[in-house]
């Protein structure tokens, strides 16, 4: 039955399973098209020990050998084995160690946590759906579709910044959080981060505003720590 059913899909909607594996294609070659187009080395021996000096694993991570533009980072790949962090030149040059292997752990967050198929998955899921449905001339399909792209792009951008604050609650759990925190302000203050989205702004961003974050981040790592000292306290009464 199941057979079957993809079957009649493959048949019906040549379209559609085109689309479907054009973008699974995309996203499992991803980093190999990266790695050629953006002319990334890797770590050098002195960028590596620092990295591992603050407890960050340094094996996929990459640099971009551009020295010029705006300092960032981003992560690529879905498969074990194949995903990698990439900074710019630019980054490694404006951030202190510890606050690059804050970025970093952010951005490996970002892979242990698989947050491409929630960010990728909602509005792929609706274009593939909504397609389906005008192409069986399902009645009112359509316009009904239409009457949905604006709360489903909503509700991506809203999973979007979802998972920037899960990738920060990573960094607090495995890294520094407050080396995170220090990083994006420093960033915030040279200009390359909008601190603030108001409106709709705010509702269109795919990133949290910085305020949100940073608060979050010290708070966070400030629990994190009274928690610490209180399990030491328990233990040495225990002693």
């Amino acid at each position: 039955m199941v057979l079957t059913a993809v079957e009649t899909f493959l048949r019906d909607w040549p379209f559609l399973t085109a689309l479907i594996v054009l973008g699974v294609s995309g996203v499992l070659a991803g980093p190999s098209v990266l790695a050629a187009t953006v002319g990334a080395r890797r770590l050098s021996r002195t960028e590596r020990e620092t990295l591992a000096h603050y407890g960050v694993p340094v094996d996929g991570v990459r640099v971009v050998a551009r020295p010029e533009g705006v300092p960032t980072a981003f992560a690529v790949g879905v498969v074990p084995g194949h995903r990698y962090v990439y900074v710019t030149e630019r980054l490694v040059e404006v951030l202190t160690p510890a606050e690059l292997a804050g970025v970093v752990a952010h951005e490996l967050g970002h892979l242990r946590r698989y947050h491409v198929f929630p960010r990728l998955g909602l509005p792929t899921l609706f274009v593939v759906t909504w397609a389906a449905a005008v192409s069986a001339d399902v009645g009112g399909a359509f316009l009904g579709g239409l009457l949905l792209v604006a709360p489903v792009t909503l509700a991506s951008f809203a999973t979007s910044r979802w998972s920037e604050y899960d990738a920060d609650a990573y960094v607090t759990r495995h890294a520094d959080g407050v080396a995170l925190a220090d990083a994006l302000d420093r960033l915030g203050q040279a200009g390359y981060l909008r601190r603030d989205d108001v409106g709709l702004r705010r509702l269109l961003a795919r990133h949290p505003t910085l305020g949100e974050r940073v608060g979050r981040l010290r708070g966070s790592a400030q629990t994190v720590r009274t928690e610490t000292e209180s399990d030491t306290t328990v233990v040495e009464s225990d002693d």
